[in-house]
């Protein structure tokens, strides 16, 4: 679309700040994926801390092993109050590979770590989402 073969619709979305686009074709390259391991480890809050430097330390050195990754999340249950969990994965059906070190080290009280596929552990990680719950977010500051 330009100002010449839509005038109309140009000068009704131009400047309007509003980001519209009309997406015609989406172009996806994939790859196979074979097993890897993967899976929810569960702490108690006093754990977050440690969590918290582990964390900082992958965002930090992940350039130097592109096949891990993690989500780190606080949460309120009312049973059990404050808890962290997270959910690592490495493209490679490799255990506790050294990129983990920092998560590994640190004892969960429950743990479903397994070499697995990657359609089981996104129901895995789909089975813990509370949908319409309340929640919010917030950034800890990180102590030295």
């Amino acid at each position: 679309m330009n100002y010449k073969s839509y005038p109309d619709l140009y000068w009704a979305l131009r400047g309007g700040g509003n980001n519209f686009g009309i997406v015609t074709r989406f172009d996806v390259f994939t790859f196979p994926q074979g097993n890897l391991w993967g899976g929810a480890n569960y702490y108690t809050i006093d754990k977050a801390p440690a969590l918290i430097n582990a964390f900082s330390e992958l965002n930090i050195n992940s350039a130097s092993d592109p096949y891990a990754t993690v989500i780190l999340a606080f949460g309120y249950v009312s049973y059990a109050g404050w808890l962290a969990l997270t959910d690592l994965e490495y493209g490679k059906p490799i255990p506790s590979p050294p990129i983990f070190e920092d998560f590994t080290s640190i004892p969960p009280f429950e743990s479903t770590m397994a070499i697995n596929s990657l359609s089981n552990l996104t129901l895995e990680i789909e089975g813990t989402a509370t949908y319409a719950a309340r929640y919010f977010l917030t950034l800890l500051p990180l102590q030295n």
